[in-house]
């Protein structure tokens, strides 16, 4: 998944991996004992990333100019963080 550019893109793109991990658990709740332990931990993660990035476009809602260009740039790593993130606890169903 690509980096989003706009506010709109970032918010719409949080709610697709909102979803995702959502589809995630789904996946979890039905792995043995030892293994859900595991993916949950990974699932909570997951979360927690993405609530963080949430609270960052909060705060960007605000934002403009060159300080738009700076909060961009700190959330797309993060989206490229989070995306490696799930993709690996994805990688963990297959």
């Amino acid at each position: 998944m690509s980096p989003p550019d706009s506010k709109g893109e970032m918010e719409q793109k949080l709610g697709e991996m909102g979803s995702k991990i959502d589809e995630l658990k789904a996946k979890a709740s039905q792995a043995s004992e030892e293994r859900k332990a595991e993916l949950e931990q990974q699932i909570s993660q997951l979360q927690e990333r993405r609530n963080e990035m949430q609270s960052q476009l909060n705060n960007l809602q605000e934002s403009t100019g060159e300080a738009w260009e700076e909060v961009k740039s700190g959330f797309q790593s993060a989206w490229d963080d989070l995306n490696r993130a799930f993709e690996k606890a994805q990688d963990q169903f297959k």
